[in-house]
């Protein structure tokens, strides 16, 4: 068993000074005042705004951050729905039906007051991962991801799609798999309309292409069922990017046969608290690895698996959204633990463009100091 601390790792933050810079054309084209940028305008502009609270323009931004901490965390994180995940904008979904809408368009559809309501009618081909069969899946919320490094998949057969490397593939086993971890020659569930029966089949990846920053969108699925949380983006079976316990099998070489948790910080090793929760979480692996080696599947044996288990996470958020989540998670009401990871990773926001999230940092910058400084 592996016992770890949480960490994170920023993703794609631009360059402070054309984060600012960005920012100030969208405000000052808002009041027409284009006319006053000048060298240091952008600061002093978004200071004045900020003190107002007029943080709409800091919606033109957007940050990924790839966080590693316990799945009580990570549950907590998520309820944040205006952060998200990873396609490009003119990736395409079909209908149950075969007709065909491009996610931007979708996009566009949601924020239409006079067409919104066309979402709840439109049912997206989705594949029930149990029994391979195509059903129609219900749209809850189609998210803006913000702005992504996209790559192009092609396979053997000619199928294309571009998606962010962290985005979840459906694999040739079954589980859900980042396209990172695929890579060339590794095989994805596509869809096959031609098969009646079975209409997916398994193809290989050829070729995966750099292809820059596009804005990225996800799909928010109207569903509990874990069979039911995917939809088929130009004939790919895709999901949303979360470890999960369901396929993960920890009694395999790939994760070291054991288990990997996360430290409680708010117990120091010599107490009483700390080794009795080490025992417990020893008898938790030894459990789940007798079950698996005994014949249950992952997605059985997960049931006895700890909140303090390590998952991974992509987070992307607008900067706004990201002063609204330090704003929650980093007060002394939060939870210890998500205190943990968000207060290290408001450190490092602040460091690059402090103008923004200076007034969160104040409060506990001399905590962030003394207990939770981001180690680089």
């Amino acid at each position: 068993m592996k016992i770890i601390k949480p960490y994170h790792e920023i993703m794609n933050m631009p360059e402070p000074g054309e984060i600012l810079k960005h920012i100030e054309r969208a405000a000052r084209l808002c009041y027409k005042s284009e006319d006053k940028i000048k060298e240091g305008s952008a600061e002093e502009l978004i200071k004045r705004l900020s003190m107002l609270g007029h943080h709409s323009v800091l919606e033109h931004i957007s940050v990924s951050v790839r966080i590693v901490c316990d799945r009580g965390v990570s549950h907590e994180i998520v309820r944040h729905r205006l952060c998200s995940f990873c396609l490009s904008g003119d990736t395409e979904v079909s209908e149950i039906l075969l007709f065909k809408w491009s996610l931007k368009k979708l996009w566009d559809l949601q924020n239409d007051k006079t067409e919104n309501g066309i979402l709840k009618l439109i049912k997206l081909r989705s594949v029930n991962v149990r029994t391979a069969k195509i059903v129609p899946g219900n749209i809850k919320k189609i998210i803006d991801s913000g702005m992504k490094e996209m790559y192009k998949v092609t396979t053997e057969t000619g199928k294309t799609i571009k998606s962010s490397m962290k985005h979840l593939f459906l694999s040739e086993f079954g589980n859900w798999q980042r396209l990172e971890e695929l890579g060339i020659g590794k095989k994805v569930v596509i869809e096959d309309i031609e098969q009646k029966h079975r209409p997916v089949r398994v193809d290989k990846i050829v070729d995966i292409e750099h292809i820059g920053l596009e804005q990225a969108y996800d799909i928010e699925m109207d569903t509990t069922d874990p069979n039911l949380m995917n939809f088929v983006a130009d004939g790919f079976v895709v999901h949303n990017s979360q470890e999960s316990t369901r396929y993960a099998n920890y009694a395999k070489d790939k994760f070291g046969n054991e288990i990997t948790v996360i430290k409680p910080f708010f117990w120091k090793e010599d107490t009483l608290q700390y080794a009795r929760w080490k025992k417990a979480m020893e008898f938790t692996e030894d459990t789940y690895l007798n079950m698996v080696f005994s014949g249950a599947t992952a997605q059985e044996a997960r049931s006895v698996l700890p909140n303090s288990l390590k998952t991974e996470i992509v987070v992307t958020a607008n900067l706004r959204e990201w002063h609204h989540i330090f704003k929650l998670r980093c007060s002394k009401a939060a939870h210890p633990q998500i205190r943990e990871v968000m207060l290290p990773i408001l450190s490092d926001f602040h460091e690059q463009i402090p103008v923004i999230y200076g007034d969160i940092y104040d409060k506990y910058s001399y905590e962030i100091q003394k207990n939770f400084k981001s180690e680089k």
